[in-house]
This record gives structure tokens, sequence and C-alpha cells, in this order.
């Protein structure tokens, strides 16, 4: 790199090192040079007379294999094994040959053999230390990168450590396989770190071709996507990086020319620039699919060594060895959720966009003769725009628009648009106001200097500034009516300090323009005009001096910045930060929300309030007290976002009247979202709180209300005749709203718990909803369906598609079914039994009572569908497991897979159903065992309390099969039941063991809907008791998971038998594997054998990557069939 001390290398020949080092002179007879050689590759290398060789895969000879996260430890481990394979191979099968490919100049693959001997394989570890042992003065790292990839967070840890600790003076050399992508990321990354740690603040700029240049005063150079911007690397992605990052704009420009020092082999933008053209000219699919590929991956390394360059700078502690106290990269950007924001709404999720298509819209490209004389496009202004937030391609748009004012309120207050009140709580909502617009919803609810308190919290996320009094967002030129899409997750601090960058880039700009500033407005008809306001230091404002100037005029306001994404639920964090000002407030605090146009954030942070001051002043349970006046919802209420009001509530006022000719019968509601219905079942107050939140959400409902937003855009959704697009919108935004709603269902119930209780001085526990949450994972796996698979919740079911009729045959029944309340037995809910016709049954071993036993062979393991009380007690007793006076029963450890809530009624077992989907399962994906417990406990006393109710009987429901039809249906029957006929599964086993038998039963709930995890494994496997004789797994039905869990356990104990020597592993060991003689070797294996052999790639180097990889595949394949 020029002249600094930071060299790169292909990966070179062991002769080859060796000139290298006596080229810098770190030989004992030379210059004395230290040098830090640095070895940036991820694959196996291993070295073969004198020449360096990788691992390939024999289909795809050219393409590295990858192993993405593995450490230098590993990878070393692997090439150690690698060379013992060599030499094994070779001496036992070849005459100490080994068969090795070489590529020709046209590309071509030769086979060539190549002698070898101990002393002529050597891994790379090795070559370095022979080095050093001959008194080359070299140290030897390796940073394992995937090729074309940007280095992880923690590589570059790993470097900053390894490069602050050698001396200043030392010469680092990188090499990869080319030297060409990961050395030059190396080197640019070593040179940042030279030059902070020299305290130089850069390289003079060079202006050669494809080099980095001051911005030229043509303004069409400055056109976003003009190819002067493109070589300046100003993609969409980079803008929005620099203008969030602080010190970003800096950070970019250092990069850049530390970039253009080390470009001798690759020049990172140039290289971006022309995968960019390539993907624009490219004809073949194919090919312009890699092309944007490698475009995606190459502009992300940029985007992250910009990163690093800020990082460097704001972390000088890193750069010294001897510091401890130091934040690391890898924690520094975990801190800035919104930079991980940025690259996933702005690069991965659509990187055609990011190669940067946009161009002005016809209304921005329109001259403007201004009203004061300034004669400039809007485009040309924004163009030339160079401040750290207020960059190229922003503009700063008036936050009030014709139309802001919902027309339906009963009452305006001037300057502060969609002002309204909570009924019967001190708790307001309105749109982002002028300053006038503050002082008058100060005055309107009450309070004055010396008066009653008000705590008012901003929910916006997006940067905003007052100019002469009224307040502005900052936004693209591209997209004037959205907002930026790059702060998601950014925290107070920082949009405060960004919009205090904001004001110092607005009074720079406006000396240009003779104490002047071009922003822009919206017409009636949704037009862009601009217009130049007159500024000074006092006329710009950011909200925190806002409302800091009004503490000091002895107004009594407490001021709250918790930003939230447009359109999204809050945070667990977020609910946190409400919660706990809320909770700390006097009680006679007024609380307002405001966000852009005071609809959605505002209505969220409304509900969050009210269900707080609810639980503050009236304890557990949460309700909403009966006489209070039930809130109507006005007619102009809308479930839009808070900037597409427009298209939003076109979307839903055209066809919210519309009901489609399948549901005239039967209209979809709330409840029937099962989600809904699932998590509402789940918590112990579920039901309780679920009727509050949703009392507090008709409260609060004046301009949107968020439950019946989910139904509006799903009704969207359905409609076949909509377009395509909008259809799509209304999925999105209507799985945004459900995962709101999801959210705050979640939060009522740990509002109505113990945990809340320290924060309202009710008593001693004190958990944050964030940790609260965090204990629950079927929680989080809940939410994750909804982003996963949004579709399902909103399709229109297929019992709803036919003409609604009772399917159940009986409307008595049916009335009972809807009119349970119950806290996991509720309104729907029906309990079917566990055996249906047709159920598979054990071929070998037959149990009445127990379908499908099955035994693993060599083995004391046993699995069984889920079975009566008598089957069970049959199970154990053929297992052994039964004590008399005279001998004690075998030990038998109980495992109970099933995920459902079980219960059993007269000995036999019944299942939680919905009545209208009977046959499918309710399961709670990521449920842990003591939380189905519980849930199986209020089962119980769900169904003793409808048995007293109705006078000791109870509907239960059974499949039963119709040779007519040839199908099976589910009916309702009368069963009589007494309090001691009912037991969970728990308490069942328990009682099993106080008969005698001698078993330990846990609850570890699995299923197929999610993957597997280690923490599984470690479960099934710390079952192993080894006083057991046998152990017996539940499922639903004996088939699917369980064979998992078997084998996990049957691995555990081979592994106990004596590892090496049991007759499982024995059988895999009969002599040397490489003995087999040439003639006998086994012929080419099909692709069809390959795979039922399990040799499946990811599973091929899976098997490199493990020690003992092959034998432990072998070992499992065996214990599978």
């Amino acid at each position: 790199a020029d002249s600094l001390r930071v060299h790169g290398v292909a990966i070179p020949t062991i002769v080859g090192i060796q000139n290298v080092l006596k080229h810098i002179g770190a030989q004992k007879d030379g210059k004395q040079a230290r040098v830090l050689w640095i070895s940036l590759r991820e694959e196996p290398v291993v070295y073969i007379n004198g020449r360096p060789f990788v691992l390939r895969d024999v289909e795809m000879p050219f393409s590295n294999l990858e192993y993405t996260g593995i450490n230098r430890d590993r990878v070393e481990q692997m090439e150690a094994r690698l060379k013992e394979d060599i030499l094994m191979e070779a001496a036992s099968r070849y005459g100490n040959k080994i068969l090795v490919t070489d590529e020709l100049a046209d590309g071509q693959m030769v086979d060539l053999w190549e002698r070898v001997s101990c002393d002529s394989v050597k891994t790379p570890l090795e070559v370095y230390e022979e080095l050093q042992l001959k008194g080359y003065l070299v140290d030897y790292e390796r940073v394992p990168i995937t090729d074309e990839k940007s280095p992880k967070e923690m590589d570059f840890d790993i470097l900053v450590n390894k490069l602050s600790q050698a001396d200043i003076r030392t010469e680092v050399i990188f090499n990869c396989q080319m030297g060409r992508g990961r050395t030059t990321t190396g080197m640019v990354i070593a040179t940042l770190v030279y030059l902070n740690r020299i305290g130089a603040s850069g390289i003079p700029r060079t202006n050669s071709i494809g080099r980095v240049s001051e911005s030229g005063s043509n303004v069409t150079d400055n056109l976003p996507n003009s190819k002067e911007a493109i070589r300046r690397g100003e993609y969409t992605v980079i803008r929005s990086l620099i203008r969030v990052l602080e010190g970003g704009v800096e950070g970019k420009r250092q990069v850049d020319k530390v970039i253009d020092k080390c470009a001798s082999m690759q020049n990172l933008r140039e290289a971006i620039a022309t995968y960019r053209n390539s993907i624009l000219r490219q004809p073949d699919e194919m090919k312009r699919e890699a092309s944007l590929s490698f475009f995606m991956e190459y502009l992300e390394r940029y985007y992250f060594l910009i990163c690093f360059a800020v990082y460097i700078h704001s972390e000088r502690a890193a750069l010294h060895s001897s510091s401890s106290n130091h934040t690391s990269f890898a924690d520094w950007m975990k801190a800035r959720p919104e930079l991980y924001s940025i690259i996933r709404r702005l690069l991965r999720s659509d990187p055609m966009r990011a190669l940067g298509y946009a161009s002005l819209k016809p209304s921005l490209k329109k001259i403007v003769e201004s009203t004061d004389g300034h004669a400039h496009e809007v485009g040309l202004v924004a163009a030339l725009r160079s401040g750290e937030v207020l960059g190229s391609q922003t503009v700063l748009k008036s936050d009030h628009c014709p139309g802001c004012q919902n027309v339906s309120l009963p009452e305006r207050v001037e300057g502060a648009p969609n002002f309204r009140e909570v009924p019967a709580f001190p708790v307001y909502g309105v749109a982002n106001p002028t300053i006038d617009g503050i002082r008058s919803v100060i005055r309107r609810i009450g309070s004055s200097k010396g008066g009653r308190p008000v705590f008012w919290h901003n929910m916006r996320e997006e940067p905003v500034i007052y100019i002469n009094g009224k307040p502005f967002v900052l936004r693209e030129i591209e997209r004037p009516y959205k907002n930026m899409l790059e702060y998601s997750g950014i925290d107070r601090e920082r949009v405060e300090r960004m919009e205090a960058r904001l004001k110092e880039d607005i009074l720079r700009e406006a000396e240009r323009y003779d104490g002047a500033i071009m922003v822009i407005h919206e017409t009636d008809d949704g037009q862009i005009f601009d217009a130049w306001e007159h500024v000074n230091s006092d006329s710009l404002q950011t909200p925190l001096e806002v409302f800091k100037c009004l503490e000091d005029d002895g107004f009594p306001i407490k001021y709250a910045r918790v930003p939230i994404t447009d359109g999204k639920a809050p945070k667990s964090s977020d609910f946190d930060t409400l919660a706990a000002n809320i909770a700390s407030a006097s009680k006679d605090t007024a609380f307002i929300f405001n966000c852009q146009m005071g609809r959605g954030r505002t209505t969220t942070g409304a509900v969050i309030a009210c269900l707080v001051k609810l639980r503050i002043s009236y304890g557990r349970p949460i309700k909403v007290l009966l006489d209070e006046v039930k809130h109507e919802q006005p007619d102009g209420s809308s479930s839009s976002g808070e900037e597409s009001e427009s298209n939003a509530t076109r979307l839903t006022s055209s066809t919210v009247e519309v009901r489609t000719r399948n549901e005239q019968g039967y209209a979809f509601g709330i409840d029937d979202i099962l989600l809904l219905w699932k998590i509402t079942r789940l918590f112990d107050n579920g039901v309780e709180c679920r009727e509050a939140l949703d009392a507090i959400i008709d409260r609060c409902s004046a301009l949107q209300n968020i439950r019946q937003a989910v139904l509006q855009y799903r009704k969207v959704f359905n409609q076949q005749h909509v377009e395509p697009r909008v259809r799509r919108v209304a999925l999105n935004r209507g799985a945004e709203y459900l995962e709101r709603y999801f959210r705050l269902i979640a939060f009522s119930a740990y509002l109505g718990s113990e945990a809340f209780d320290g924060f309202c001085g009710q008593g001693e526990c004190m958990m944050t909803f964030k940790s609260w949450l965090h204990q629950r994972p079927e929680v989080q796996a809940m939410k994750w369906s909804i982003r996963l698979r949004p579709g399902r919740f909103f399709n229109v079911p297929e019992e709803l598609r036919a003409p609604h009729e009772s399917q159940h045959g009986d409307a008595v029944m049916e009335a009972i079914v809807k009119a349970r309340n119950g806290s996991v037995l509720g309104k729907g809910s029906i309990l079917k039994m566990y055996f249906f016709p047709g159920q598979i049954t054990s071929s070998r071993i037959q149990i009445h009572g127990a379908p499908h036993v099955f035994k693993v062979n060599g083995y004391p393991v046993y699995s069984m569908a889920t079975p009566t009380i008598i089957g069970a007690k049959e199970m154990l007793a053929y297992l052994g497991a039964k004590s008399n006076a005279r001998v004690a029963g075998q030990k038998v450890v109980i495992t109970d897979l099933r995920e459902e809530a079980v219960v059993y009624i007269h000995g036999t077992p019944f299942v939680l159903r919905e009545l209208n989907k009977p046959v499918d399962t309710l399961k709670h994906v990521g449920i842990t065992g003591p939380v189905v417990e519980n849930m199986e406990a209020r089962l119980k006393e769900d169904i003793l309390s409808e048995v007293r109710q109705s006078g000791g009987r109870m509907l239960l429901h059974r499949e039963e099969y119709c040779p007519s039809s040839n199908q099976s249906s589910v009916v309702g029957y009368w069963e009589n039941i007494f309090p001691d006929d009912v037991k969970t599964p728990a308490e069942v086993y328990a009682a099993l063991k106080d008969e005698g038998y001698n078993i330990a039963y846990r609850r570890i709930p699995l299923t197929r809907e999610r993957e597997a995890l280690p923490s599984d494994v470690d479960e099934i496997q710390n079952c192993r008791d080894e006083s057991s004789a046998c152990y017996l797994y539940v499922s639903h039905t004996g088939f699917g998971g369980v064979a998992y869990t078997m084998a996990i356990i049957c691995c555990r104990l081979d592994a106990e038998v004596n590892f090496g020597t049991s007759s499982v592993t024995q059988t895999m060991v009969n002599g040397d594997p490489y003995s087999t003689p040439e003639e006998s070797l086994p012929s080419w294996t099909s692709e069809e054998e390959a795979r039922r052999m399990g040799d499946y790639r990811d599973i091929l180097s899976l098997t490199r990557v493990l020690m003992h990889g092959p034998k432990s595949k072998a070992d499992v394949d065996v214990i599978i069939e």
C-alpha cells in the first residue's frame, strides 16, 4: 500500500514465501525487519513438495468450499487431519503417491501423481514454524474469511487485536488465494489501523482515473446514479449510512483514500461499479444473478469498512494492546441496530433498488421562482447538498400538509392536528405540533406555569427540526412522501445527536443562500412545491431544545423521546421505557403522545399508557370498570400507517364495505386468527387481560382501532379482484398490525402478572417486559411465525368458504362450546378424544391401550403413542417397572414429547382443539415443559368449573368413522364426570409412581415445526440415568420426531459403553479403512445411491470440518437404521 508498511500477495509457494521475506529484509542478515504474515484463507490448504494445494469438491473444482464461521484452531485442525489423510492414502494404496489436480493456463484440469513423504507434506502452520527456526523474523496468523464475502465483525476485532499488538515498525503481509479480494480488504483494514496508530488524518487525495475526487461543481456529477456519483461510491445504502452514523462523512472519506492506496490489484469502489454495470448490461439471467450477488457482497464490504473507520476513530483504546476496557467492533455495531437495519432494508431485501434505478419525480424537476427571488431547481439544490445529515439528495419536508387533520374529531387545537383525549384517562394524542401548538395543547389540558405536570412522549424515529416554529422532517428527494428506511432500532441519544447535526448542516448551507434554506411543502392534490425559509441560530431548534425552552419558561413539562419505526410494533425495550416513565410519574400527571400524524404510534403509546395507569390504579387483575361508558370509534377512523394515509384509507375504505359472497353468512372475527386464540390461552390471566386490552383499544380508537385494522387489511388481502400489489401491501401492513396487537396482548398479560408488582409499589418482584418475554420462547416463536408466513393468518379458512352451517349437527352443543370462557378451555374450544379411527398400532409389541409401541433393536429404548392410564400401566409392567414386596422394579425414564395440552378423563386422554378445526393440532412451537404443564393444570380447573356449572356432566368430542361416506367426522357426546376423574399427565404419572412403579417422568415438548436446537439435544441426553434400565418416549402418534429423540439417547448410550469398543462402533472399525486393494475399490457412486447413504454435499462438508466426522456419521447412520 504505497509507502506504508502493508503488503499483499497471492498464496505463495514455500520458495515464494522466502523470496518475499528476503525482499522485505526479514532474514537474519537482512534489514532485520519484523514481519506479521496474516493468511485470510478459510479453506484448508496443504503444501505438497513446496507447492500449495486446496481441498475442493470433485464436481465443483473451481469453487471454494465454504466454512463461514470457522476459527483458526478448527481450520488448522482440518489441515492437520488432511495431511494425515494424504500420507495414509499414499502409503496404503498408491505406493507413496497422491493424486492431485492442476489447472492449465486455458482452464483445463489435469490429474498428476505427486510422490509424498512425511517431510514433503506440510500444513501452512508448519511451513511458517520451520521458517522461524531457520531465522526468518516472521510471525504467522490465520484469520479465516469466506471468499468474496465481507469480513465478519469478529474478524475485524481479531485483526485489530493482532495489528495493535505488533510493533509500529512491523511489516504486515496479507494473503488469500489470488491476493485480490480478501487480501486487498485486509490491507485496507491494516492501513486504517496504522494511520490511526500514528495519528495521521489521512493521505493526500489523488485524481487519477477511477480514484475518488472532490465532488465536482458540475451538477450532473452530483445527481444520484450519475457516472461520477457511482464512481465515488455514493449508493443509496452508503448515503443512508453516512447520514445516520456520526462521523460517517469523514469515515467514508478516509476509507476512500485508503482504498485508492491499496488499489494495485483491486479498487473496491471500481469493482462495485463494474459489477453494477455488468448487471445492467448482462442478458444471461444466471450470470446477472451471479453479478448481483457479488455486487451485494462488495457493497456490504464497503459499508462495513466505513463503519470500521468510524469505530477506530471513536474507540482509540482498541488500538492500544494494553487496554482492556475498550469496546469491540462487534459490540459497537450491536449497540447500533439502525446500522443493520439500513443494510437489511436498503441492500439485502431489495438488491436491484440498491443498484440505483430511481430517477427524480417529474414534480421535482420543475424550476420554480420563489417569492423572494431565489431561482433554483429543487433537484439542483438537493444534489449540491453536502452536510453530514442534510446530505446529497435529501430535502426538508413540512410535517403539516393539507388533510392531516381528521375531520371526524370533535375538537380542534390550532397548530396541533388530531388532538384528542382518551375518555376517563389522563392520556392524550396529537400529531407533531408547531411550537405554538405545543403551548396550546398544554393550556388545553389545564396546565400552566406551576400547574398540572405534563409528560410528553415523542414517538418519532425520523429526524425532525423546527424552522421558524414549524416542524420539518428529513426525506429523500426520490421518496418525499415516505419516511426514510434507515433508522429502525436507533436509540434516543443517537437520533437527538442526528438532529443536532442536521441543525448545524442547515446553518452552514444557509450561508451559501443568503441566510435562507430551501424546504418543500405538499399541495392539496399531493404535488410538491418549494419555498425558502430565512433562518438563524435562534429560529432553528431541535425538538429537545423546544421542550427544554418550555421547561426553562416554567412549564411543568417533562420530555421523552422513544423512537419507534412508523408502521411497526414497539420493541420490548420500548414497552419497558414507556411503562417505567408512566409508573414513575405523579398521580395527577397528564401523558401526551405524538408521532407525525398522531395515528399509529401515538395510538399505540396511548393504549400502553392506559394499560399501565389501569394496573397502577387498580392492581391485579387488570379490569376496565363496567360502569364506564364504552367509547365508540368514529366513522372517520383509519387503519392506515402514519405517512400513507391517502393510499391506505383508499385501500381500506373502498373495501371495508364489500362483503364477499363467501362470507355473507359468517363474518371472520379477530378470534378466528388461531395465533391470537393460542396466545390468549397460553397465559394464566390471558382472557381477562385481553378483555381489558380490547376495552382500552376501543377507548383509544378516535383515529385508529388497532384491533380492527388487522381485520380491515385482511379483508383487502382476501379480495381476489384487487390487483396483486395492493394485496401484497395489505398483507404486509396487516402482518405489522397483527404483530402489534399480539405484542399488546403479551404486554397486558405481563402487566397482569406479579412481574410488574415492584414497579408500582404493590410487591417485591421487578422484572422488565423484555426479561419476562425472554423466559417465554414459545411467545417469541409465535411472533416469528407472523413474520415468516403472514398469509396463513389472513386466508379465508376452508370451512368459511362454503355457506356457513353447523357442522356438528346440534345447535345446543355448538352454543355450549361457543359460550365457554375458561382460561384455556375458552370460546370455541373442544376436548377431543386422543384415539381416532385408522390409528396405526404396533405390529410387534401388542399392548392394549398403548397404540404403536416400538423398541430400538439392541438398545433399552422404547416409544409409544399417547396411552390410556391402563395402557400406561400395562406398558410399564411389560418393562418390569412394577415393584412388589420381594423385588424392586426396573427404573424407567419416561419422556413426554407432546406440545399440546392433554388431560385424562375417566382414564382416557383428551386433547384441546378448536371447534372449527377439530383435527388440527393446537401446539405452541417452542413451548417449555413447565409452561405446557401449567396450561394442563388450568385446563383441568376449567373442566371442573364447567362440570360444576352443568350439574356433573360435560360435553366431550370424539372422531367416528362413517362407512357410507368413507370419512371420519367429529361428534359431540355427554359424559358424567366427578372431580377425581380428571387428571393431568403429570398427575397420572405421579399416581403411578405412588402405586409402586419405578419411574421418573419429564416433559420435553418437541415439534417438527421448528428447527432442532442444541438445547434439545442437551435436555434429551441429560435424561440419561445410571440406575435406569429403560427409556420410554411418549409422543402424539409414536411416529416422526420421536425417532430423533430415540437416536440421541442411543448415541449417548453408545458413547458410554467404552467408546470405540461398543457393538455398534466395533462394526465400523474392522481393520484399516485405507487397506482395501485397488481392484476391489467401489465404482463411482450414483447420485441416487449417495442420497440413500446420506452423502449430501452439506453433510460431507460437515464430516470434513468435524474431528472424527466420517466415523460419527457412520455411527449415526447405523443408529438411524
